[in-house]
């Protein structure tokens, strides 16, 4: 059972999808780094109504999850909050709902909505390619991205930690 002052760090994707997998592969590699009490780690293949049961409970999620704009070079990342959101592969699904509405309608039926919400966006280059390899270019960028998204989830982790110590 989540408790109100645990923190969720989710990785969306799937692994036999090229890049489409790197949330999912990041989370599974700095889970046992970041391993402390009060934070969580988890993965999914799934988006939309299907991620209420999973964030539920928790006060604060940190999803890893691939994009894929164009605007960007692969493995370069972007953070969002639920104010300058962007929808990510996973948290968006054309048979299902956006996160946004999502989150609306979690609340409205009674599940405990995360208060703080940070996604961070790795823009991939190819998510329709069944493989368990990352294209070229992300595979030579990943190390440094795991490293990018564990100071960046460090900092989430102790702000919150902060916030709890003060109360």
């Amino acid at each position: 059972m989540n408790s109100s002052d645990e923190i969720l760090v989710l990785g969306l994707g799937n692994e036999i999808l090229s890049d489409d997998g790197v949330g999912v592969k990041i989370v599974n590699d700095l889970a046992p780094r970041l391993e402390m009490p009060g934070v969580d780690f988890n993965t999914s293949v799934l988006g939309g109504l299907e991620l209420l049961e999973i964030i539920s409970g928790y006060h604060t999620i940190i999803i890893v999850d691939a994009i894929m704009t164009g605007l960007f070079q692969p493995g370069e990342m972007l953070r969002y909050s639920l104010g300058n959101y962007r929808e990510t592969l996973h948290l968006s699904n054309p048979h299902d709902t956006n996160f946004k509405a999502t989150l609306d309608f979690g609340e409205k039926i009674g599940f405990q909505i995360p208060r703080v919400i940070r996604i961070l966006a790795i823009e991939i280059e190819e998510c329709l390619l069944f493989s368990n390899s990352f294209s070229k270019t992300l595979a030579t960028k990943y190390q440094d991205i795991l490293q990018t998204t564990q100071s960046y989830i460090k900092s989430i982790i102790a702000l919150r930690q902060n916030k709890l110590v003060m109360n």
